[in-house]
């Protein structure tokens, strides 16, 4: 397994489109036509989305959306989405995934001392995958979703 990360473009964009998830799982994540709209036309002085693919060497396997501005001055960087394709998940590409997106915002943004996601109460696979990569459920609720974080400070370098 050689897991990238890849921007979005004129290229791979309709490959990026057409990843799907399991039936029973678009209630958990946004289409990713919607996060590309919102990486596209949402940009403010809080809101900078970057969306990424993520390759299995030359296949794309799944998509993630990241905000590189920070929560205020708070050095809180944002994971908006992570999705892996029906046909790929439990291969591992979501834990590899994850540790390479967390590897390339700690190495972007050197102010980064949590990086921050959302996960509905009852998506628990998610929950999991998470958690095996150094994220902690708060006690705090956004919009009906638990807020997980990862702290840079007190977790090991991800290096594999």
């Amino acid at each position: 397994m050689s897991i990238i990360l890849v921007g979005i473009n004129h290229e791979n964009w309709e490959e990026c489109v057409n990843l799907k998830l399991d039936q029973g799982q678009e209630q958990y994540v946004a289409s990713n036509v919607f996060s590309l709209a919102q990486a596209a036309y949402l940009k403010t002085d809080t809101y900078s989305f970057i969306p990424l693919a993520i390759y299995n060497d030359d296949q794309m396997v799944g998509f993630l959306l990241w905000d590189q501005i920070p929560l205020g001055d708070t050095g809180i960087y944002f994971i908006q989405r992570f999705m892996i394709d029906r046909r790929y998940q439990r291969n591992g590409y979501g834990k590899s995934g994850m540790k390479e997106i967390i590897k390339l915002i700690v190495s972007q943004k050197p102010d980064c001392k949590l990086i921050s996601l959302t996960i509905k109460p009852d998506n628990i696979a998610a929950q999991r995958l998470y958690e095996s990569v150094g994220f902690y459920k708060t006690d705090k609720i956004h919009n009906g979703e638990v807020v997980m974080h990862y702290s840079v400070e007190s977790m090991p370098a991800i290096n594999d």
